[in-house]
C-alpha cells in the first residue's frame, strides 16, 4: 500500500514526516497511558469480594463499586493533551510560513487565497479530531468493561452522567 502524499496539506518545505512520527507516537503514548484504567479497575473490583482459603470469591453484603468517573480518573489526558498539542500545530504552522525560505510570498502569488488556511489547518485539525474520537471510543470500551463485569447490585445508577457531571 503506498504512503498517502501529504505535503498537499502542509506549508511548502516543511518536514510532514516529523509531525506525524511525532502524532503517532503521542496516539500510542496516549493509548498506552489509557490502558491504566484496567489495573485502577481491577482493584476496585477486587474490593468488592471476600476471598477465602481456597480461591473461592464471595461478594460482601452491601458492597459498592467505585464510580466509574472515579476509576477512570486521568486516564484519557493524554489524548486531550496531543489534542491541545494538534491545535498549537496550526500557529506553528502559519509561523512556518514566515521562516528561512518566506514561503508566504509564494502563498500569497496563489490564485487560490484559501490554499494558505488548509495547508495551516487541514493536518492539524484532522489530527484533533482523530484524538477526540479516540478518546470517545476509549471511554465507550472502559465503560463497557465497566458495566459488563462489575456485578449488577455493586453499580450505583447513573453511572453515565456522573462520567459529565464530574469532568474536571
Amino acid at each position: 500500500m503506498r504512503k498517502p502524499d501529504l505535503t498537499r496539506w502542509t506549508p511548502p518545505g516543511f518536514n510532514v514526516n516529523a509531525e506525524a512520527h511525532f502524532f503517532i507516537v503521542g496516539l500510542a503514548a496516549s493509548f498506552l497511558l489509557s490502558l491504566t484504567f484496567i489495573p485502577g479497575y481491577s482493584s476496585a473490583r477486587k474490593c468488592l469480594y471476600i476471598t477465602y482459603q481456597s480461591t473461592e470469591k464471595i461478594l460482601m453484603e452491601g458492597a459498592r463499586m467505585a464510580d466509574f468517573s472515579e476509576i477512570l480518573g486521568f486516564t484519557l489526558y493524554g489524548f486531550y493533551i496531543l489534542a491541545i498539542c494538534m491545535l498549537g500545530m496550526i500557529i506553528f504552522h502559519y509561523i512556518y510560513h514566515y521562516k528561512d525560505s518566506k514561503s508566504i510570498y509564494l502563498m500569497k502569488r496563489l490564485p487560490k487565497s484559501s490554499e494558505l488556511h488548509k495547508r495551516c489547518l487541514a493536518l492539524p485539525i484532522t489530527a484533533f479530531l482523530i484524538c477526540i474520537i479516540s478518546a470517545f471510543v476509549m471511554l465507550l470500551v472502559y465503560f463497557g468493561i465497566y458495566m459488563t463485569f462489575t456485578p449488577e447490585q455493586c453499580i450505583a445508577p447513573d453511572q453515565w452522567q456522573k462520567i459529565w457531571r464530574d469532568l474536571p
